[in-house]
């Protein structure tokens, strides 16, 4: 490859001093004999830093990946391919361009400009919102989401939101209109009592840590606002699960959950329908991260990926990696919700990764942890989820499950959207 490159350079024409520039991360695909894994390496101020699909930090693949930079005589008999597979993909946000593959002639697209908007009407956007929690007390939750008043009140909402309207407004009116349409009374007042919230906290001249990130939940990092997000880099993670959920119309709103295998923190990542503002990929997918922005706010916290290269392979040892961060013990999973919920009511969506010990074979089926403590599952609007699960289930016990957590009549209920069970050996991934 070396050589390759040297008699390509030879016929290159000049660049006019474009030269003196220096290559900072590079992608390469290695193969070992037992499939390809993609090293991902970053030179950063201390020196040289990667992540590799494997999942371990000092593998072989990452040391022939170095071995081909640092044109080191004596590595091991590898195959380093020019390119990763067909549908690997490698994104650079922060130049608002992607390559397709790594080959010397790159297809090069436009990436749509990102979702975060610029300002807000913080006055009219608390006016607005305190007019939509009257409306909807004056017509009560039996009124269904067809009161013509509660509509009408939030017209104003979207015409006074930034534009494009903020991804956590809308999926707040999505979560209104279900509560309403339903009849949930308790859904509806914490959903009402997050707006409120959020009027208050948009009113504060300074507001604290607290109230910005209340108002980075409904309205996404302004851009610009250093102190609204958290930056990371250099890390691995999997896409482990996605979900289309109502918000101002129905399903427009794609939610992706993906685990740093690091931390064991699972984040969200959302685009409405038809958007480009999100990664691509399918899922399960595993995703080598040079750069990020996570926003501070409700759980699990959303984030933008800028820099990263992403395959639908997974190795088993990122799926350990990833059984290794589930809950066992449910009643963390209670305490982790209520604060959630206290803390962003209306607008919180707490999503876990749990490991049962046992499953029950009721009514209503229930995952069993090992201190007999019960969780249980919920299709919540698509019931059939529940059956595609048990189907799964009889094939053979999951290793995990990943959902979100719902209470319903005050009892914490699983919503489950994916499964990890075993076959042979290997991690097998399902969607619910």
């Amino acid at each position: 490859m070396r050589q390759a490159a040297l008699r390509t350079l030879e016929t290159w024409p000049s660049s006019g001093g474009a030269s003196s520039g220096h290559v900072e991360r590079i992608s390469v695909d290695v193969n070992l004999g037992d499939g390809n894994e993609l090293v991902a390496l970053r030179l950063a101020p201390q020196g040289l830093s990667w992540v590799c699909s494997c999942a371990q930090q000092r593998c072989d693949h990452a040391r022939a990946a170095i071995a081909l930079i640092a044109g080191t005589d004596g590595v091991p008999a590898v195959r380093i391919s020019s390119a990763p597979p067909a549908a690997t993909v490698v994104e650079d946000r922060t130049s608002d361009v992607y390559e397709s593959g790594l080959s010397s002639s790159p297809e090069v697209r436009i990436v749509e400009q990102s979702d975060r908007v610029f300002q807000a009407d913080a006055e009219g956007l608390a006016s607005a919102l305190q007019d939509v929690v009257t409306a909807v007390a004056r017509v009560g939750a039996r009124a269904g989401e067809a009161a013509a008043s509660v509509r009408d009140s939030l017209v104003p909402l979207l015409e006074v939101a930034p534009s494009p309207t903020p991804l956590g407004i809308s999926r707040w009116i999505g979560r209104l209109n279900l509560s309403l349409a339903d009849g949930d009374v308790e859904g509806l007042a914490r959903v009402l009592h997050g707006a409120s919230c959020l009027a208050a906290a948009l009113r504060v001249e300074t507001p604290d840590a607290l109230a910005r990130a209340r108002i980075g939940s409904w309205l996404g990092a302004l851009s610009g606002d250093a102190l609204g997000v958290d930056r990371m880099s250099d890390r691995t993670m999997l896409e482990i699960g996605r979900e289309w959920l109502d918000g101002v119309d129905l399903s427009s709103i794609e939610r992706r959950y993906v685990l740093d295998l690091r931390s064991g923190e699972v984040f969200r990542e959302e685009k409405l329908r038809d958007s480009q503002a999100a990664s691509l990929g399918s899922c399960p997918r595993t995703l080598h991260v040079g750069l990020a922005e996570i926003e501070k706010g409700a759980w699990p916290r959303r984030i933008r990926l800028l820099q990263y290269a992403a395959t639908p392979t997974v190795s088993q040892g990122a799926w350990d990696l990833a059984a290794s961060w589930a809950v066992r013990d449910f009643a963390s999973l209670v305490d982790g919700y209520r604060t959630a919920i206290s803390t962003f009511p209306g607008i919180a969506e707490p999503f876990a990764i749990v490991a049962h010990e046992s499953i029950t074979e009721a009514a209503t089926p229930c995952l069993v942890d090992g201190g007999g403590r019960p969780l249980p599952l919920t299709g919540g609007s698509q019931p059939e989820g529940l059956e595609h699960l048990q189907a799964v289930i009889a094939r053979g016990p999951p290793q995990w499950l990943a959902g979100r957590l719902v209470d319903m009549g005050g009892v914490l209920r699983f919503r489950p959207l994916a499964i990890a069970s075993s076959l042979d050996g290997r991690t097998v991934h399902h969607s619910i």
